[in-house]
């Protein structure tokens, strides 16, 4: 690659989305022989994303210049895959860019959408969370660009974000905390109530769970704020996310739920890079990638709460077979999910435009 190759980044979208994108671009610097720069000022053609102040929020924007040849591409890492939602595809994006990567990526649901099925350049990306990404003692001065317009204006103002989160390594440290807890399971209440149904599927699951006296769990739903009645006994106060993954590394068993819109959740990926078995519904978007994992039936595969509570107990009894998975998770995450590995994907496909 032509060493005038540069990669920049449009610093308007929030990090808890974009900075495991930028950890591995960062990283790759040296492997794909560019430069990555950020900038604060659109460029013309994501002008009309800007003015939709939630696609902002979630939807990574980024051009990559090689021989003076601009390809412009967006990281959409939204919750719903359908093009009549509120929170689906932004498509002043689609007419505008060179491909469009899409976290929560499903081929059904793309396929059958007269208005999305058309465009051919959406590109699944596995999975993301936040990330630290910059290793603190890294000298200032060679952080360049990106450390003096991003991490400093953006990062740093999001200061919960700057002091709580850990780098890859840090993450890759917890898989060797002591196991004292059987199952982890602690989602964040949704006040609003277009998430009520997915909350109370949350709660049965803890109510499920709450019958077996003998299992030491962490579990329960994370809000600052009075939950209704029935919620109520099962609401914990919130917590740093550095001390949440702490928490999560202590379990053997972590329980999987679908987000908003049947969507990939950020917990995911967290899971799998501490190295936690898991039990839970099934997935739904990237399918067609996460059913290559080799335990992905037994651990996805429950769509009751008591059906998900008696699997995890059935796991936790099995200690053998429990440490397998728990290893070959934490792998599996070291050989295809890392910001690494995902952002290589996308260098490829954008070098070589396919």
């Amino acid at each position: 690659m032509s060493t005038s190759s540069k990669l920049i980044y449009y610093d308007v979208a929030d990090l808890n989305y974009t900075s495991f994108f930028l950890s591995g671009f960062y990283k790759n610097q040296r492997k794909f022989n560019y430069k990555i720069s950020c900038e604060k000022k659109l460029p013309p053609e994501f002008l009309s994303y800007a003015m939709t102040p939630w696609w902002r929020r979630a939807i990574g924007l980024f051009k990559f210049v090689r021989n003076g040849d601009e390809t412009p591409f967006c990281i959409d890492a939204l919750d719903s895959c359908r093009s009549n939602l509120w929170n689906g595809f932004c498509f002043p994006l689609l007419e505008k860019v060179k491909y469009y990567f899409k976290v929560n990526y499903n081929n059904e649901a793309i396929s059958n959408d007269l208005l999305l099925k058309k465009y051919h350049h959406i590109v699944a990306v596995p999975l993301f969370f936040p990330v630290r990404i910059f290793p603190w003692r890294v000298p200032f001065s060679k952080l360049g660009n990106i450390l003096l317009r991003c991490f400093i204006s953006n990062w740093m103002g999001q200061s919960n974000i700057a002091q709580n989160v850990l780098s890859m390594e840090e993450m890759r440290q917890l898989r060797f905390i002591k196991k004292d807890v059987d199952i982890f399971f602690m989602p964040y209440f949704y006040h609003e109530d277009y998430y009520m149904p997915l909350n109370y599927f949350r709660l049965q699951i803890m109510k499920e769970m709450s019958r077996y006296r003998e299992c030491r769990c962490l579990m329960g739903f994370s809000s600052s704020k009075r939950l209704p009645p029935e919620y109520e006994p099962f609401r914990i106060m919130p917590c740093s996310l550095k001390s949440y993954l702490k928490s999560l590394a202590r379990a053997k068993i972590a329980i999987y739920t679908r987000g908003a819109m049947q969507c990939l959740s950020f917990k995911l990926g967290q899971y799998l890079v501490i190295g936690k078995a898991i039990i839970g519904q099934k997935i739904k978007n990237n399918y067609q990638i996460f059913h290559q994992l080799k335990y992905f039936n037994l651990q996805f595969n429950y769509e009751e709460p008591k059906v998900i509570a008696a699997a995890a107990v059935q796991l936790l009894n099995d200690p053998q077979k429990l440490d397998v998975i728990a290893k070959s998770n934490s792998a599996e995450f070291d050989l295809n999910f890392t910001p690494e590995s995902i952002s290589s994907g996308m260098l490829n496909r954008l070098i070589k435009k396919e």
